[in-house]
């Protein structure tokens, strides 16, 4: 699954940390930090994107993340 793109909506956002989880249609939670966010960041929870999957040794992670 990596590499590949995905898309999944903003589940929790939390601006002021800096990071937030994007949740897949197979229910899978994918960690995300402000820099992986390449689309406007205002209203972003609920909304529709897409994102290249990674796995890390902390667990799964979204980057470049775009609104679908």
């Amino acid at each position: 699954m990596t590499g590949q793109v995905c898309v999944g909506r903003i589940k929790l956002y939390f601006p002021y940390q800096g990071f937030g989880f994007i949740r897949t249609p197979d229910n899978d939670d994918y960690f995300f930090r402000d820099c992986d966010i390449e689309c406007d960041k205002k209203r972003l929870r609920g909304k529709i994107v897409k994102f290249i999957p990674c796995k890390t040794n902390k667990g799964l992670r979204a980057q470049r993340i775009k609104e679908a």
